[in-house]
């Protein structure tokens, strides 16, 4: 799959107004509140037919300030990886001089993309593991700064935060993520970036509908880890998101007296086609609230990697327990709840 070229554009200013500057304008269609950024189908090759690799080395192209250098080594290597606000196993970033990607500082005022001239950064049409970014230096520009040259706006007229440029490109580069019309506490992929005391100028990392497509594109990375809080628009979600399934063994039966019975099972997102690479997978360190003859009697946390729990049941005197284990929502659009079948084991002293 190949991407459109795009440029990220100059968003609201805070002394220059968009229509002043000539630039495109976004035009929103009617659209849900928010829903997963596109594309939801895992790259295991790229539009080249590529095998996209676990770890995508990138290298600097031409000269630029160490405070470039420094933007991007953080927002390669720190910011995109934070499992808060990625948790998808889509391939890593680290440099290396010999990299396949690559970044390139360069001072015109036409995007190297699209052609565009009120442009912070690009990724044109290439490969994922192939990708190169194009950062503007804004050093001549009357008006506009970025923000990590001096550590901070002061004394820039319209101030931008280059590490928010670069989450968005590789949200093009990586995931071959389009623009978005959603809100920007939703996604970091609107077509205009904010200036500084605007919305979402300062966001640095995938924010939660980023997450979910993310998460549906290639796989939670740690299934103890957040699900993105964006999936009640799939196809297939429930209430509150993806739908998730709990079981619990054994099925109804005699026990001994004074035996003890192990109770057990597994959570699970719901195996589903829609749910992309979270189809079926455990959820880890989650809490299961287990009911005894309807009422609460004890919770378990899923073990980190299986999602697998369990616990001991015994009775002194002869009779039956009727057990019913549960994982409530979590999040408002993140995972929707799930209840086992009831179990009932009795106890007997002929056996």
């Amino acid at each position: 799959m190949t991407r459109p070229s795009s440029s990220i554009l100059i968003g609201k200013a805070a002394k220059t107004s968009v229509a002043s500057l000539g630039l495109l304008s976004l035009v929103v269609s009617s659209v849900l509140a928010h829903e997963p950024t596109q594309p939801r189908v895992r790259h295991f090759t790229d539009g080249q037919g590529n095998v996209v690799p676990e770890v995508i080395t990138y290298r600097f192209v031409g000269d630029r300030p160490a405070w470039v250098t420094n933007a991007v080594t953080t927002s390669f290597e720190t910011a995109y990886p934070n499992q808060n606000d990625h948790n998808s196993r889509a391939p890593l970033l680290a440099f290396d001089s010999t990299g396949t990607a690559a970044v390139r500082w360069v001072n015109q005022s036409s995007s190297p993309c699209t052609g565009s001239t009120g442009w912070l950064a690009c990724v044109p049409q290439g490969g994922i593991a192939t990708f190169t970014i194009y950062i503007r230096d804004l050093s001549s520009h009357p008006t506009y700064g970025w923000q990590e040259e001096q550590g901070n706006c002061n004394g820039i007229p319209t101030c931008f935060m280059m590490k928010r440029s670069l989450i968005h490109e590789l949200g093009h580069a990586i995931f071959t993520f389009s623009h978005s019309a959603q809100a920007e506490a939703n996604t970091v992929m609107r077509a205009t970036q904010p200036s500084a005391n605007n919305a979402g100028w300062n966001r640095t990392t995938f924010q939660r509908c980023d997450q979910a497509s993310a998460q549906l594109t290639y796989g939670a990375r740690n299934v103890a880890g957040p699900i993105g809080d964006c999936m009640d628009h799939v196809a297939g979600a429930g209430a509150n998101g993806l739908n998730t399934s709990l079981s619990l063994q054994p099925s109804d039966g005699v026990a001994c007296l004074g035996q003890s019975v192990t109770l057990s099972g597994t959570l699970r997102i719901a195996t589903n086609a829609n749910y992309g690479w979270l189809s079926g997978d455990p959820l880890g360190s989650r809490t299961v609230s287990i009911r005894r003859d309807g009422a609460s009697w004890l919770t378990r946390t899923t073990n980190a990697t299986t999602g697998a729990y369990s616990a001991q049941a015994s009775r002194s005197t002869a009779g039956s327990h009727t057990f019913l284990a549960s994982f409530g929502d979590e999040g408002a659009a993140a995972l929707t709840g799930s209840t086992s079948s009831q179990v009932t084991v009795t106890w007997s002293t002929t056996c």
